[in-house]
């Protein structure tokens, strides 16, 4: 599965790459890991899949964020960001465990 997860990143990165400045191509894989690192120290894994229409989706009962693969690299950024940071904060907080949000 984590071949197929950075497989699906890599293309639509490449697609939103510049093609006439390979020095701004990012490591796909490096961003991926450092994100996933991020989230795990928090129990929170984060996976790229098909989701139909849906850009994201986070599942807090089950501490899963799920990115869809054509996602653009800097909305997956922007939106991890914010996400990383909700989770920071309510992550001791049992209240926020009882729901899942669905963000298309």
């Amino acid at each position: 599965m984590v071949g197929s997860v950075y497989r699906a990143v890599r293309k639509a990165v490449l697609r939103d790459a510049p093609a006439d400045n390979s020095s701004q191509r990012i490591n796909v894989r490096e961003w991926m890991r450092e994100w996933r690192d991020s989230f795990g120290r928090l129990g929170v894994d984060v996976v790229v899949a098909d989701l139909a229409q849906s850009y994201v989706v986070v599942d807090v009962a089950a501490k899963t964020i799920i990115l869809a693969p054509w996602l653009k690299l800097a909305d997956a950024e922007e939106i991890l960001q914010k996400i990383y940071r909700w989770w920071r904060i309510h992550s001791a907080s049992k209240e926020a465990h009882r729901c899942c949000l669905l963000s298309c």
